[in-house]
């Protein structure tokens, strides 16, 4: 069971001490139920924005979580819309602190991505878009990831997930795991058994014994 920790959605969590102070309630409050916690400071639909998402208040953010007592893997969540330079960033920032992996990404907030009918979106100009108009966003984030930190932080692809194909390019981009929820909304949870057997099949076609062989092949190749 992983649980995601996230700012509360409200005005009162603006401030960044009263937003610090938000997630350390609810980090520690849930810590005991999960096998992994997730530091989620890319929600899209958060009151306020992403204000975790500079530098220096990840570091005030993380340096305030890093007091509680816990021996559970730490994941950050990542937003997809930063270029590399801002996500190096960071990483930086959480290569200092008690955090062994990240989840990559977050919803886009973009609306001009060539996948996304401007139709079903005209007017609609708050919240963030998942599923596949955010596929190839994350997917590019993760090779880069892979071969800068790749052995530094277990990396989880998330975004756009639908097949074992989709999962599995994102595991040979580098991913461990693979994190999913809209494929499973418009295909219903079955997804998850289609995925693990197409993975078998996937593996077995390009040569692999074990799944863990797969992991980054692609990337390294880059």
């Amino acid at each position: 069971i992983g649980i995601s920790v996230a700012k509360t959605n409200s005005p009162a969590t603006v401030d960044v001490q009263t937003g610090i102070a938000d997630y350390h309630k609810a980090f520690k409050t849930l810590e005991p139920h999960a096998d992994y916690l997730t530091v989620n400071i890319s929600c899209p639909n958060a009151f306020g924005g992403e204000p975790f998402t500079a530098p220096e208040r990840l570091e005030l953010l993380l340096s305030d979580l890093d007091t509680i007592q816990t021996a559970k893997p730490v994941f950050l969540k990542l937003p997809v819309d930063l270029g590399n330079t801002s996500m190096d960033a960071l990483v930086a920032v959480a290569e200092r602190h008690r955090v062994h992996g990240l989840i990559l990404a977050n919803l886009t907030k973009r609306r001009d991505h060539p996948t996304i009918d401007q139709t079903e979106v005209h007017g609609l100009d708050r919240g963030g878009i998942s599923g596949k108009p955010m596929y190839d966003l994350a997917n590019e984030l993760l090779t880069h990831l892979f071969q800068t930190v790749g052995s530094r932080f277990v990396l989880i692809g998330s975004g756009g997930v639908f097949s074992a194909e989709d999962a599995y390019e994102k595991i040979r981009r580098g991913a461990s795991l693979i994190q999913l929820a809209t494929g499973m909304i418009f295909q219903g949870p079955q997804l998850i058994g289609e995925i693990n057997r197409g993975l078998v099949a996937l593996l077995k076609r390009d040569g692999f014994s074990h799944i863990r062989e797969a992991i980054g092949s692609e990337s390294s190749q880059q």
